[in-house]
């Protein structure tokens, strides 16, 4: 038959799925996309349909790219996948969600970085029958992050004196401030960093505590510092003052 008929034929019977694909006696759908975030667990679902309904035999599960691959067997109703994971340590962190005995391959993924953010790809084989299923089209997964202020700096010198507050978070936090009642907080710079991380710099011309908060989609976080006399300053008009007092205060002492 002509191959473009067999692609007519597939559209018109539902061969092709919204986020997985289909082929005679064989079926499977994952989502195209889905979120995580970072230092969570999630799980990436992944189903499918077999062409033999009462099959007992062995079941072959591979996650993409280089994740694992594994051998469950069919014949049971019970049992663990402990072979289905990549090991202890940092490279354990996959391991099967699903039940491939129950047509459910998904993948569990603990400890979310942003290095994982990329595309994962489902597949299944089954010895008796000749081809290997694999969707088509992956999932990918993208990590985001809640905020963080990663520092949060005062910057010597006399009043006005500056504020430099980092923060990290996908997306991108947005960066206010809070002062003492009445007291107006001028932004200087703001400066795109690496890893979705922003600088602020802010001047301040009053006493008083300032407090940085760094907020998107996901939450908020805050940090603050206190903004007092400059030690320096004070150092350089107390110092003359001692020593032109300690004479006369040794003298006062003598003569009595």
């Amino acid at each position: 038959m002509d191959p473009r008929c067999l692609w007519l034929w597939g559209l018109l019977t539902g061969g092709a799925l919204r986020g997985g694909w289909a082929q005679r006696g064989w079926s499977m759908y994952v989502p195209p996309r889905i979120t995580g975030l970072r230092g969570d667990s999630i799980v990436l679902p992944c189903t499918f349909t077999h062409p033999i309904p009462d099959y007992t035999g062995d079941i072959r599960v591979i996650w993409k790219p280089d994740i694992f691959q594994c051998l469950v067997s069919n014949g049971t109703q019970t049992g663990s996948f402990d072979n289905c994971t990549t090991g202890q340590g940092p490279s354990g962190r996959y391991r099967l969600a699903g039940d491939p005995r129950r047509h459910n391959l998904s993948l569990h993924i603990a400890g979310l970085q942003y290095e994982d953010s990329r595309e994962y790809t489902c597949r299944v084989m089954i010895p008796d029958v000749p081809n290997v299923y694999e969707n088509k089209i992956g999932i990918m997964l993208n990590v985001e992050a809640r905020p963080s202020i990663l520092n949060l700096t005062l910057l010597p010198g006399p009043l006005p004196v500056r504020v430099a507050c980092t923060a990290e978070g996908i997306p991108v936090p947005n960066i206010s401030w809070r002062g003492p009642a009445g007291i107006e907080v001028v932004q200087l710079q703001n400066t795109p960093g690496p890893w979705y991380q922003t600088t602020q710099v802010v001047s301040v011309n009053q006493t008083g505590t300032y407090t940085c908060r760094a907020e998107n989609v996901h939450g908020w976080a805050e940090s603050s510092v206190f903004v007092g006399s400059t030690g320096p300053t004070l150092l350089l008009i107390l110092l003359p003052a001692t020593l032109f007092l300690f004479p006369v205060l040794l003298l006062l002492v003598l003569c009595c």
